[in-house]
């Protein structure tokens, strides 16, 4: 993919007008507000700009413009489930870890993490609601981590 000024990121994602990002960025899909929120202000503590959507639209258009460092998913986005978004994320040919976040029964959770990672898609073991903060936490950080490391010795190529 490129940006609009048609430069291209680390592994084919889009950079902000050409530029590398500042920041890890973590888009958390939840169709619940509050849950949206501990989870954002839990990735803000290890240093994520957050994106929050609230449904499956929502979500696929913020996943298909911005640069992504993450994704968390909750299964249950009221009328569509959180594997359409599984989906999209692979047809947008995106290598964004994905988090499942989700108070589903666990064989539902590991169908969903098992068809992410049938697809393509880059799993990160589940978590399971009520979220253990600390567990998120760690997480996100070790996810974030990555993140810059990968971003920099992408920058260092270039």
């Amino acid at each position: 993919m490129h940006d609009r000024d048609g430069n291209d990121g680390p592994g084919g994602q889009i950079w902000l007008n050409g530029k590398l990002p500042t920041s890890a960025r973590l888009l958390v899909i939840d169709d619940v507000a509050v849950h949206r929120m501990i989870i954002c202000k839990a990735a803000q503590k290890v240093g994520y700009a957050t994106l929050e959507a609230g449904n499956v639209g929502e979500a696929i258009e913020i996943a298909h413009s911005v640069d992504l460092a993450g994704v968390t998913l909750d299964l249950s986005l009221g009328e569509r489930a959180g594997v359409e978004v599984l989906r999209r994320l692979a047809e947008l040919g995106r290598k964004t870890p994905v988090i499942i976040i989700s108070g589903a029964d666990p064989r539902g959770t590991q169908a969903a993490f098992d068809l992410g990672v049938t697809l393509g898609l880059t799993m990160q073991p589940p978590i399971s609601k009520p979220v253990d903060l600390v567990k998120l936490r760690e997480t996100l950080a070790e996810l974030e981590l990555k993140w810059r490391v990968h971003l920099h010795s992408f920058a260092s190529v270039a």
